[in-house]
């Protein structure tokens, strides 16, 4: 029974690496496409080094520094500009590589079925959304992938477009340098991204989905010093990761899932 649990492990894993599990397009339909509008987007940081240094003193300056973060409103502030920074690469991308015309998010505005959903799952003054990067006039992934199918077909119609999309942006370690012991030393983590995006239309299947479209570490990355972190130039660093995620996910398109 083991040996039968360890070969599906494998068979998984060999999938997700080759893109064949993760990955669909519906070619036809695709090509049909001329105009998008991205109604879904969160970035989830999740970059707890576990084996990081540790200490009694840099635990306590972690622990106050993360208390002024959040309670002061630095962290929220951060995090709505990442999100903008993020979605707008995100338009990007999906522009300049496909040729469709990705709306802008003003557009969603116009629509008050759509602008109903945000108000009953606001992006502001909400304990969900603590620490999310999120886009105010924007749903949550979470929100907008429940859509139905008629719910998209309807939304698609009185917007205009001929299809619209979400996407989930995952920051994960990526790589690791630096050696400690015993919460002496220095190491340093270096955040990727993962991307989850499907782009819809009034169809029960995804016109393009690809679950595990997963960026290259980036080049700078985050200290942690005999057990006290840093996070300077966390915008920078998190809006690299998510570009080269994009990156990979437009060539996967592009590719058939290579």
């Amino acid at each position: 029974m083991l040996r039968k649990s360890l070969l599906a492990v494998s068979l998984f894993a060999a999938l997700v690496s080759s893109g064949c599990a993760t990955m669909s397009v519906q070619r036809e339909k695709a090509q049909a496409i001329k105009t998008v509008a991205i109604v879904g987007f969160t970035g989830i940081t999740d970059l707890e080094d576990k084996n990081g240094p540790k200490s009694g003193v840099g635990d306590i300056m972690n622990a106050v520094n993360a208390s002024k973060d959040v309670f002061g409103g630095d962290l929220d502030r951060r995090r709505l500009e990442q999100g903008e920074n993020v979605y707008a690469t995100l338009s990007s991308a999906v522009e300049s590589t496909t040729g469709w015309k990705v709306a802008d998010k003003k557009l969603l505005a116009s629509d008050p079925v759509y602008t109903g959903m945000l108000r009953e799952n606001p992006n502001l003054d909400s304990i969900a959304v603590k620490g999310l990067q999120r886009v105010p006039e924007v749903l949550r992934y979470e929100v907008a992938s429940r859509m139905d199918a008629r719910t998209r077909a309807e939304l698609c119609q009185r917007l205009g477009v001929d299809a619209i999309a979400v996407a989930r942006v995952r920051y994960v370690i990526g790589d690791k340098s630096g050696f400690a012991l015993g919460g002496i030393g220095k190491t340093t983590i270096y955040p990727k991204a993962i991307v989850e995006w499907e782009l819809l239309d009034g169809s029960d299947k995804p016109v393009w989905s690809d679950r595990w479209a997963e960026g290259e570490p980036t080049k700078d990355g985050f200290d942690n010093v005999m057990g006290a972190k840093s996070f300077e130039n966390e915008t920078q660093v998190l809006g690299a990761a998510a570009k080269s995620a994009f990156g990979k996910l437009v060539a996967r398109y592009q590719g058939g899932g290579k």
